[in-house]
This record gives C-alpha cells, structure tokens and sequence, in this order.
C-alpha cells in the first residue's frame, strides 16, 4: 500500500501537467533545458536502491520527459514507432539525480498502462548512456568511451534461444555494454553489480501480463568513479543522455492495440550524438536553495557602439577582446580538455579514411571568433595551413564549417536541427558554399567570404602556405529568432577540414578538428548566450550592471604563463580565486576587496606552476548581506 500511495501521488501530478510544463522557452537567459545540477548528499543521507521513492528524491532535481510533449532545447525529442499513441500513456517519465561519492542514483518515475516487453520494439526500456573520461580526443577513442546502461524487459529479443516470451512479474534485464550488463542480476558479476545496481517496482500490477498497470519506478546506482570521473573532489560536467522505451498492450490477443512510443532526453540512442549534461559541484548539496542553474557554456559579447563587421574574409577590424574566442588543433588534446561543459568529451579531431591514414605532418587548425549586433551573428575563421588545397575528384576540400541551430521546432520529434554553413577553398581560391549555405546565401540573407593569407598558392607544394580566413553575416530572422532575439541563447560549433596533397600521392590524408560539433544532423551543439560588449581596456564604457553571479571563463585557454579570468558579479563584493591542479590541491589563491558590480577579471600568473590542467573558481561574499556564493569550477590549461 505504502508504494501504491508514493506513485498515486506521482500519478496526480502527471495528471495536472499542462502541456506548458514542458520545455518552456528558456525566458531566463541563464537557465538550460539541456542541463541540471545532480545534488551531493550530506553526512547520513543515502538512497536505498530496492525501487521505492523515499523522501530523500524530494530533494534532488527532475527533468520530465513525455512523447508529443519533449521539447527541451536543442536535441532532446520523441518519435512513434508502431500505433497510435495514448495521450497520457507514451512515454512519460520523471528522472531525478542524486550524488554520493563514487555513486551517482537516478530515480525513473513512468506512467505507464501496459509493463514490460517481448521482443525488439515490443518492450518498456531505459536507455542511460554516460561519456566516460578520456584524455584523447581522436574520434575512434571518443567513440569508444560511451558506456550504454540498457535496461529492458526484452527477454525474447535478449535471449530469444533462452525465453520465447518474458516471465510474468519478472524485473528488467541489465543489458548494454559489456562492463556493466549481464542480463539477468543474479547473472552478473560481482564487479558488473558494484558498476550498476538497480531495482524496479510495477504499481498497480505486474510486468508482462495484460492486465493493466498504473506504472513503475526504477532506481539505480552507477559507481561514476569507474567511468574515469572523481566527483567528491571538485565536481565535474557529466556528459549523459537517456532514452525511454514504451511498448504498450503487446500481451493482448490482438495486434491493433499494439503502441511503442519513444522519448529521450540528449540522445535517442547511446552514441556520440548530442549528449545532456550533468553538472556536480560539491557546493550544491540536498541542502542548498532550489533551483539553482548551471551555467551556460559560453557567452558572445555585443559589438561595441560605433563598430561595424564588413564581410570580406580580411579579419583585421575584429576586436581580439570583445569576442567568443575557440580554437581547435588537430592532437592538441589538451586543448580539447579546457572546453566549457561537455565540449571537452564533444570535442575532437579525426583523420578520415584516405591511402590507409598516412601520417599527418600538418593537421587542421582554426580560430574561431564570434560577436555580434541587434540584427546579425558574426563570425571569422582564421586557418592555419601549410598547404592548401582545392577539392579533389572525391570532393574532400580545405572548408571551414560554422553550425548554427535554428529556433524553429520540427514537429513530430521534438529536435531542433542544426544549419550546416560550409565554406570550401575553390580552384581559383575564392570560397564556394556547401551544404545549407548555398540556399542561405542565395534567399536567406547570409554573406560570407574567403581570403587567402598573403604567400598562400594553391596546390604549390614548393614552399608552406600561410592559409586562409574566412567570415560570415548569419542574420539572425534567416534563424527564425524574434526580432527581440527572445531568451539571447543560441546553439553553435565549429568543424574545419583539411585535405593536405604531396608530390608521393600516398602521403596525401584528409583530416578533421572541430568544436562541440562533429558532423551534421543532432550532435552536441554549445549552448551559448548573447551578452553586453565587453568593457574596452582605458574606456569608461556604460555597461548595465549583470543580472547574476556568473563566471565568464579565461582568455586564452591554454595560456602560458598568464590568462585573464572574466566574472561578473550583481553586487559590489569581495572576490577570492582559487586555483586548484587536477587532484584537488589549492595552488593558488588571489583576493580582490570591494570589487564593483558589473564585468570584471583577474590577471592570473602562471609562472610558478608546472603545464597542465588547472581548476578554478571564485567565492563571491556580498558586502551588503555578507552572503557567500561559489561560482562554477571551470577548467584551464597551462601550456610551457
């Protein structure tokens, strides 16, 4: 009675959700669809793992997830994979997160009518899919790193020699990757169990019969340490996606009642495609306030009055300090680890198929750099490339690629799918859009151009090229973003390619490095906000005074020895940095007092460290109410 009495409530407050619930336009320019914060629990707290809602999930953060109804910007979706969906019966799920070290516990609360499963495409199922830590960004390991939890009722498709249907109140399969399924529990190893233990309750019923049910709740806990993360230091950003299955009526005697629904939130699957983020912090515990927001990825600062962006592919009227800064180099990996959010796991470089991967002598290098004004995103690429070259018979070319989101919902999935704007180097050294390029410069208003770097010959392999630049005008209505630019947030990435040619033919290669984004269709887009000009160094600029606490990251990354760390702050305070290296240990730690409200930084000096990865974060005290907040861990690396 006592379980039936915890999801009966679950289910009253399904049942009051108006579709406006979900996935609201974020009307806060800091607030994320993609991202939550998963709480630490303090001293005593701990979850018990037998498939019950215990009160310490009221606690924790959601996300709610239902077919027709998952919006969440910019990837997370649904889709129909057989009948006609039940309104209040597809698919609808809450998740919550909780942290106690090394274990990460999700609680899965599912409406659900019908429980359990036969075959593929007939059973009830969570996909979990975590993207494990690696230090090598190349593609082949960034694929290999994805670790898939696959919990299903699919006896019949898991083991269709062992069961030609499932068992009557039988619990899910572990299934997935080899590390943590098994199948069934008592199947599995002690060391698959200590990676991910789970236990599920059917309310109102039991699985695998047609009779109805009213739903289920599954709780689970996955050791995170084991996926190469060591959160109860100083937290981190948990690249994770999960997808529920929803078969309904499969038991009945006739196929018409048959539904199987689907909705996700990050990936529909287990691969390197858009991945949600778990943010954890150890200063976001079971006992700190509601709703706290993690922060956006990054932010792109406001032309400064009176500057303007002609678009022919010559960068030298672009401000270095009033710009989103990226830049990506084909091994540099730890530069790829200094990425904000999940950058650093989406992020990478890839040598493609081409005269069995000769070696790459001069990989793809680009600096990105992007602003913009009320009506129109900026963007330059400046290549680094000694040799240049014009497209091959395959068509492999030298391009540049900027990825931008639209804000237009395509009905029927719940994605948002993103605009590929690719610029290539042509014969006669000017650039050639491709893919959706073409039909945005033609109709949609976009101007972009190509310069070659002075010294740069095509195909002259005689002497190194110097490379190319290249810029764009994305207006922002060709994007379908109001006139007001609405909640500021864009979704972008960055990709450049490089095919290098030589007078020995098999030395030739074809390669790739890009920044969140890997290739088109749904893949991990930054989430980005449009903010204020930055202030100009000796100019009293009046700049409105921030609306939050935020840090704004540090310029440049990798630095060496120093980089500036940008903040800003809602109230005059005292600021103190702390710097920590990859175990945790504070090795730096710099005080500002009475520090203004508004955009400011520190000028940090790494002259005494040693190269590496380096975490920081700032304590802001409030000099009015002597509050203390901590701000964001943010990764940098010092390069000697």
């Amino acid at each position: 009675m006592a379980r039936l009495f915890y999801f009966l409530i679950g289910f009253a407050f399904f049942a009051g959700l108006s579709s406006n619930i979900f996935a609201q336009w974020a009307v806060d320019k800091n607030a994320r669809e993609d991202a939550l914060y998963v709480r630490y629990m303090q001293g005593s707290e701990s979850v018990v793992v037998d498939g019950v809602e215990d009160a310490i999930w009221d606690k924790a953060d959601s996300i709610i997830v239902g077919y027709h109804q998952t919006k969440y910007l910019p990837g997370s979706g649904y889709d129909l994979w057989a009948g006609t969906p039940v309104a209040g019966d597809s698919a609808n799920a809450v998740a919550k997160f909780l942290y106690k070290a090394p274990y990460i516990y999700i609680l899965y609360k599912v409406v659900d009518k019908s429980v359990g499963g036969l075959d593929w495409g007939q059973f009830d199922a969570i996909i979990m899919a975590f993207k494990q830590y690696q230090s090598v960004h190349s593609w082949v390991q960034a694929w290999d790193n994805r670790m898939e939890h696959f919990y299903t009722w699919g006896y019949k498709w898991a083991f269709p020699d062992s069961f030609k249907t499932s068992p009557v109140g039988a619990p899910p399969l572990f299934m997935g990757n080899s590390a943590v399924a098994g199948g069934k529990n008592e199947w599995r190893t002690a060391n698959q169990k200590e990676r991910w233990e789970a236990a599920t309750v059917v309310l109102g019923g039991q699985s695998n019969d047609s009779l109805p049910d009213l739903g289920w709740v599954s709780e689970h806990k996955i050791n995170v340490d084991s996926l190469g993360f060591n959160l109860d230091r100083l937290g981190d950003v948990l690249p994770f996606s999960f997808s529920m299955f929803d078969a309904d009526n499969f038991f009945d005697s006739s196929a018409a009642n048959n539904v199987h629904t689907r909705t996700w939130w990050g990936c529909p699957w287990n691969e390197n495609w858009y991945y949600s983020a778990l943010f954890l912090d150890p200063n976001v515990t079971t006992s700190s306030t509601p709703g706290v927001i993690p922060p956006v990825d990054y932010t792109i600062p406001h032309l400064r009055a009176g500057k303007t962006i002609t678009v022919d592919g010559n960068t030298t009227e672009w401000e270095a300090d009033n710009v989103l800064d990226f830049h990506v180099k084909y091994g540099n990996d730890a530069g790829f680890d200094s990425i904000n959010g999940t950058g650093a796991w989406a992020s990478g470089y890839q040598q493609n198929e081409m005269n069995n991967y000769p070696i790459v002598i001069d990989g793809p290098e680009v600096t990105f750099n992007v602003t913009y004004d009320d009506a129109n995103m900026y963007v330059s690429a400046k290549v680094v490339d000694q040799v240049v070259t014009v497209p091959d018979v395959s068509g492999k070319s030298d391009a540049v690629t900027f990825v931008m989101v639209p804000r237009n919902y395509v009905n029927g999935n719940g994605i948002f799918p993103a605009k590929i704007l690719t610029v290539r180097v042509d014969s006669s050294g000017v650039g050639q859009a491709q893919d959706d390029l073409v039909a945005l410069s033609d109709t949609g208003g976009v101007v972009f151009s190509l310069q070659l770097d002075p010294g740069t010959n095509l195909n002259d392999i005689t002497s190194p090229d110097g490379g190319y630049s290249i810029e764009m005008k994305l207006p922002f209505s060709s994007f379908n973003y109001p006139v007001s630019l609405g909640d500021s947030v864009v979704f972008i990435g960055g990709i450049v390619n490089d095919l290098d040619v030589f007078e020995d033919v098999s030395s030739n290669y074809y390669a790739k490095a890009w920044w969140f984004v890997q290739q088109p269709g749904q893949h991990a887009p930054a989430w980005v906000t449009l903010g204020p000009a930055n202030s100009a160094v000796g100019v009293n600029e009046q700049t409105p005074i921030p609306l939050s606490i935020e840090l704004l990251g540090n310029y440049p990354n990798p630095f060496n020895p120093s980089t500036k760390i940008k903040y800003s702050i809602n109230v005059n305070s005292d600021v103190t940095l702390s710097v920590f290296n990859i175990l945790g240990q504070k090795v730096s730690v710099v005080n500002k007092f009475n520090v203004q409200s508004g955009y400011n930084e520190f000028n940090f000096d790494g002259s005494e460290l040693a190269s590496g990865i380096y975490l920081y974060q700032l304590k802001i005290k409030n000099l009015s109410n002597s509050q203390v907040v901590d701000t964001k861990v943010s990764k940098m690396v010092l390069i000697k």
